[in-house]
């Protein structure tokens, strides 16, 4: 419809949507990318290259770990009913 339904991914930036030209938040306005994960991913990268100059960063992007690896850590979000409340009191 309007642009403002974007697909649902464990990482984003800013909102689900893609950053300005200059890496900045684009507010409201930016484009919402069909592969938020892939593009968090694109932009970690191009920012980890320009602070590391002329290391070679290489993205490649995404991979499940072997079967019996040792979990390194582990992210929890906030149930679903906190969630919701905090999108109708901030929408």
């Amino acid at each position: 419809a309007s642009g403002e339904i974007s697909r649902v991914a464990p990482i984003a930036l800013y909102s689900h949507r893609v950053p300005a030209a200059d890496g900045t938040d684009p507010g409201d306005r930016g484009r919402r990318p069909a592969d938020p994960a892939g593009e968090a991913l694109a932009e970690f990268s191009r920012q980890l290259q320009k602070e590391l100059g002329d290391a070679a960063v290489t993205a490649r992007g995404t991979a499940r770990a072997p079967e019996g690896a040792t979990e390194l850590a582990r992210v929890e979000s906030a149930p679903v009913h906190e969630q919701s409340a905090y999108m109708l009191a901030h929408s």
